[in-house]
């Protein structure tokens, strides 16, 4: 890129620079036989720990009917498993991929079924107990539910339990770490793409990259770690490198969640320890002087392997087309799990995510790049911001602690806890609409020296299965508290203009501004109760309700003036219902009616505050299994209507009144799939429809901004199967958005867009992945999302390059 001025300060830089990098080489020291030598523990060991503490093997063991996975594993490990053959009939495993140890791959074969093992010595291994025994840890469970390379049978964002897909009356979505390393997806928004019906609501270039609307509304809230509400949500795109998967449930959850918009929930799982030691380190380099490392490491701490650790590190710098636009990110996650007995678990998980931008990118004009301009078109890569102005930095921390505890074969309980804080300082350019010469751009400074604000959530639920006549439950039962504090002192002022067809920069001072003052805490209480009745084996109702208290209590100050405080309090009682039902083994029929709400800021005219907005959803459709378990697809409409939303009130100007009312209806299409050996893919189709219902102050009638009524998602990869071949794999994805309005005003449209990846890796050893990728093959201009008069854009064409290692 010419004409390029870095604005950020080069020694911080360089010490960041040099702390990532330390950090990630020291890690792998982490690992035995790196690092200073030390004379290791010797311990005596019994005959049959030769097996249970054998080299970490190859699996690769498909989901099956558990008698046939546990033939192939004898097969590939030479060990005899005795068990009478009646008592696992019936049963299903999830399969074991990737290498472990032989008992950490029998534990994984046998998880689930309640079916317990014991070596008699290094040959031979009995199987005892056919009754079910409820698994400690849901996201353990999870972990390894791999059916072939992008398809999933499990998830725990329905009933925080594990649940099998099928048997969810509700749409999801996983895509799992396969996916997540084959498109690149270095956070959390780059895989929300491939969902049906899902766009972009922020552009790749600021910290909004996950702001991804699905069905219609925003998801920007509604993210959330390893099943926890609050306590998680940073200020920055989420870096994936810690991440084993991300499960999607679509539409209001808010029974298990508490308040949320009606568009979907996002739960990312986190990677959890090995029972063995591990490192993997990645690097990748890219067009516009991008580069990205990452490591993996960690196993047993305690040669018992009761406490296990796992450390995701990545550091990344990367530049765009944009000028003078660059992103310096460090993102570090320690996990450590220590199993008290038997019966308890502990585990502890902490993030460091730090960004900073040199110049922060806020969207740019629509008129000269989309709409017509009496100058013509203007220079896509041109900087609406200055290269002398200070930038953005944001950080994140946080802590998680899970204590589970089994007090019986039916009954679990769990408390949770989660702290975060968050900092940012900025000083950025806002573009404010262009002047009658098509030409002057008028902007906007926007500042602050320093914004804090503090997350706290406590979360104590209990886990029951029992009967009740011939029907089966499984109940979560729980409260939820969450206190969140924010201290904000950020203010604004117009600024000097910009000629966008000839741009000159550093000519414009920063406007002398006093920040202004607002304090914010908000405390919510919720109590919830779900419970999933098998009625029958082809028949499972799911039903539950929250109440929620929330509490609001703020101060402001504008610039000088003293703090106004304001106060109000909410409550809301939501419910949820849903039922499956399976005609045949491999379909499922599914319908729910779930709910959300919202609580809003304001009051009307004589001062009642506003009702907290309320979505409603209906659902319905189908779950398919097909070729032999090597493919699913889900099908399902749905129908949302969210109510009292604030809109102009008629009878009193300048006021709002809570009648507003929008509405969303679509259909949504997944399919994941295995058709022949080697080719693997997953593919989406969704079609939405939207339309403000009732509304005071001009845009009843419209559809809601940036929501394509069609998209379309495939990724697709082959690995070939035979020499000299089988070392090659080829991977390609195409995504497909159609046009959309970019404003709530339905002014103008952004054009529909297809992006094309294609590539492909070569493992010329177990230890070794070097890839090559082209994104945006056909040079696409992407519009990823407006606002207002304004548009921002996406990359164009760029080339990459991939490494991997393991140790």
């Amino acid at each position: 890129m010419t004409g390029k001025i870095h604005s950020r300060k080069q020694a911080p830089r360089s010490v960041w620079s040099g702390h990532a990098l330390i950090l990630i080489a020291a890690s792998f020291f982490l690992l035995p036989g790196w690092g200073h030598a030390e004379e290791p523990i010797r311990v005596e060991m019994k005959p049959f720990q030769v097996a249970q503490s054998g080299d970490p093997m190859e699996f690769d063991i498909q989901a099956q009917d558990l008698n046939a996975a546990l033939l192939e594993y004898a097969d590939r490990t030479g060990i005899q498993i005795m068990y009478e053959s009646s008592s696992v009939a019936g049963m299903r495993s999830s399969g074991v991929q990737g290498t472990y140890t032989p008992e950490e791959a029998l534990k994984r074969i046998l998880k689930g079924t309640g079916i317990k093992h014991k070596f008699v010595d290094n040959t031979r291994v009995t199987l005892v107990g056919a009754e079910r025994v409820m698994e400690l840890s849901p996201i353990d469970v999870i972990a390894d539910d791999y059916v072939g390379l992008y398809m999933s049978e499990r998830a725990i964002s329905a009933t925080r339990t594990g649940v099998e897909n099928k048997d969810i009356p509700q749409k999801i979505e996983v895509y799992n770490r396969n996916m997540l390393d084959d498109t690149r997806s270095n956070n959390v928004g780059e895989v929300l793409r491939f969902s049906p019906g899902a766009v972009s609501d922020g552009g790749s270039f600021g910290a909004f990259a996950d702001n991804f609307n699905f069905r219609g509304f925003s998801a920007a809230s509604n993210m959330m770690v390893n099943g926890l509400r609050g306590g998680t949500r940073m200020i920055t795109a989420r870096d994936t490198s810690n991440v084993e998967r991300v499960e999607i449930l679509k539409g209001p959850s808010s029974v298990m969640y508490g308040q949320m918009q009606p568009s979907a929930v996002v739960n990312v799982v986190t990677k959890q320890p090995l029972d063995f030691f591990h490192a993997e380190g990645g690097f990748q380099l890219g067009s516009f002087d991008s580069y990205r490392l990452t490591t993996d490491v960690g196993g047993p701490i305690s040669d018992d392997k009761r406490i296990k650790y796992r450390l995701n590190v990545a550091y990344e710098d990367r530049e765009s087309f944009i000028r003078f636009w660059d992103r310096e990110h460090i993102f570090i996650a320690p996990v450590v799990t220590m199993d008290l007995n038997e019966d308890t678990k502990w585990t502890v998980e902490g993030t460091y995510s730090a960004d900073d931008w040199s110049n922060f990118y806020n969207g740019q004009p629509a008129s000269g790049l989309l709409t017509p301009n009496p100058n013509g078109k203007y220079d896509p890569s041109i900087s609406i911001g200055e290269p002398n102005f200070g930038g953005t930095s944001r950080s994140n921390i946080s802590v998680m602690s899970r204590l589970e505890h089994r007090f019986s074969d039916w009954l679990i309980g769990r408390f949770n806890f989660s702290w975060m804080q968050t900092k940012r300082n900025f000083e950025e350019v806002f573009p404010d609409g262009l002047q009658a010469d098509g030409r002057t751009l008028n902007r906007e400074f926007f500042v602050s020296p320093g914004d804090t604000s503090q997350d706290f959530f406590f979360l104590l639920d209990v886990n029951a299965t029992f009967d009740t006549g011939s029907l089966a439950h499984e109940v979560v039962v729980g409260a939820d508290f969450r206190n969140n504090h924010g201290d904000f002192h950020t203010n604004f002022a117009a600024m000097g203009t910009l000629d966008i067809f000839n741009p000159v920069y550093n000519v414009s001072s920063k406007p002398s501004l006093v920040p202004r003052t607002f304090i914010q805490d908000i405390k919510t209480l919720g109590f919830f109760l779900q419970d999933r009745i098998t009625v029958f084996e082809n028949l499972k109702l799911l039903g539950g309700f929250r109440y929620a208290y929330s509490d609001l209590d703020s101060e402001f100050a504008a610039a000088g003036g003293p703090l106004v405080p304001f106060s109000r309090t909410d409550d809301a009682f939501t419910t949820q219902f849903g039922a499956v039902y399976q005609p045949w083994e491999t379909v499922s029929v599914f319908f729910n009616r779930t709910e959300s709400f919202v609580p809003q800021d304001g009051s009307t005219a004589g001062g009642t505050p506003f009702a907290p907005e309320s979505g409603e959803q209906y659902e319905g459709g189908f779950k398919v299994d097909f070729l032999d378990g090597r493919a699913n697809a889900t099908l399902s409409y749905f129908h949302i209507t969210q109510s009292n939303m604030a809109t102009n009130d008629p009878n009193n100007p300048g006021f709002d009144i809570a009648v507003g009312e929008s509405q969303s209806q679509g259909v949504e299409l997944s399919v994941q799939a295995e058709p022949v050996p080697g080719w693997n893919l997953l593919t989406s189709y969704g079609f939405t429809e939207t339309e403000v219902t009732k509304d005071n102050s001009g845009l009843q009638g419209n559809t809601f901004r940036n929501v394509p009524s069609h998209t379309f998602a495939l990724q697709s990869r082959y690995d070939f199967q035979t020499a000299p071949w089988d070392k090659f794999s080829v991977n390609g994805s195409v995504q497909h958005v159609s046009t959309r309005f970019a404003n709530a005003n339905n002014t103008f449209r952004l054009p529909g867009y297809v992006r094309v990846d294609v590539g492909g890796m070569y493992r010329p050893t177990d230890k070794l992945d070097v890839g090559f990728f082209v994104e945006n093959l056909f040079d696409e201009q992407i519009f990823a999302s407006g606002f207002r008069q304004n548009v921002f854009l996406q990359n164009p064409r760029t080339f990459q390059g991939v490494v991997r290692f393991r140790y």
